[in-house]
C-alpha cells in the first residue's frame, strides 16, 4: 500500500483520476484509512472528486471503462488504476482472470490509462509468480526492487540482495525472453543502493537464456561502487557476452 500511496501522489501531480479497486470488500473508509496511514491526502482526494473507490464488479464500468473502452474523464488527465491483481486471481478462474488482465492491457495503450497491478510477495507462489511476470513483462516493482524494460534497456533500482535474486533472475529472464540479439542490451544499475554477490548471479542467470542466443549485455555500474569486481570474479573468462561499462 506504501507505493500504492506515493504513485496515486504522483498521480495528483500530473491531474489524473485515481480509481482504488476494492477486490476484498474490505470498504472505502478502510482504504481510506490505509492510504492517509501512508501519506497520501485520500480523504481530501476523495471530497475532491479525484479517488474514487470500486469494487471489482464496478471497475469495467468506471468513466466509461465497460467493454475495453475507455472515454476521457472530464477535468482530469489521465486515469490511474490500482487493483490486487493476486486477489483478483483467487476470485475469477484462470480465464476470466487472463481475459481482465488483457483487457486492461489494452486500455493502457489505447487512452490515457495507467493500471497498478499488485501481489503480495508474502503469498504469491512461484506458479503465480510466473504467471504475474508472463502478464507484466516490462514493470516489476517490489518493496525495495524495480525493473523497467523499454526496448534494449533495463533499469534497475533498489536493493539488489540475496533476498530478492529470485525475482530479480526471473524478471530480467522474462524481459529478454523474446528480445532481439540484434542490439546490445543496456543493463543499467546506476541507480542501485546495494548489489550483493547472490544478486550478481542473479544478473548473470536471468541474462544467461539472452546472451546463449547470441545476445551482448552492457551493465552500467555507479562510478562509485566496488561492485564491478566482484561481477568481474564471478565472469568466464572466455565469456565476452557480458561487459561492464
Amino acid at each position: 500500500m506504501r507505493y500504492v500511496a506515493d504513485w496515486f501522489a504522483a498521480g495528483v501531480a500530473t491531474d489524473d483520476l485515481l480509481v482504488y479497486v476494492d477486490v476484498d470488500g474490505r470498504g472505502a473508509e478502510a482504504l481510506t484509512a490505509d492510504l492517509v496511514a501512508r501519506g497520501f491526502g485520500a480523504e481530501r482526494a476523495r471530497r475532491d472528486g479525484r479517488l474514487e473507490i470500486v469494487s471489482l464488479e464496478d471497475l469495467r464500468g468506471v468513466h466509461g471503462c465497460r467493454d475495453g473502452r475507455v472515454s476521457d474523464p472530464a477535468g482530469f488527465a489521465g486515469v490511474r488504476v490500482a487493483v490486487r491483481a493476486d486477489a483478483v486471481a483467487r476470485r475469477l478462474d484462470p480465464a476470466a482472470y487472463r481475459a481482465l488482465e488483457h483487457d486492461l492491457a489494452r486500455l493502457c495503450r489505447r487512452s490515457r490509462v495507467s493500471v497498478l497491478c499488485q501481489y503480495d510477495g508474502r503469498t504469491t507462489g512461484r506458479d503465480q509468480l510466473a504467471v504475474a511476470l508472463g502478464l507484466h513483462p516490462d514493470w516489476v516493482c517490489a518493496s525495495d526492487l524495480s525493473l523497467r524494460h523499454r526496448d534494449h534497456v533495463i533499469q534497475v533500482e533498489g536493493l539488489l540482495s540475496t533476498p530478492n535474486a529470485a525475482l530479480l533472475a526471473r524478471s530480467l529472464d522474462r524481459m529478454t525472453e523474446d528480445l532481439g540479439t540484434e542490439k546490445v542490451l543496456a543493463l543499467d544499475l546506476r541507480q542501485a543502493d546495494a548489489l550483493t554477490p547472490g544478486a550478481c548471479e542473479a544478473l548473470l542467470e536471468g541474462t544467461r537464456g539472452f546472451r546463449e542466443r547470441g545476445g551482448h549485455v552492457r551493465c552500467g555500474l555507479p562510478p562509485d561502487r566496488a561492485w564491478g569486481r566482484v561481477l568481474s570474479h564471478l565472469l568466464s573468462p572466455d565469456d565476452d557476452s557480458f561487459e561492464l561499462a
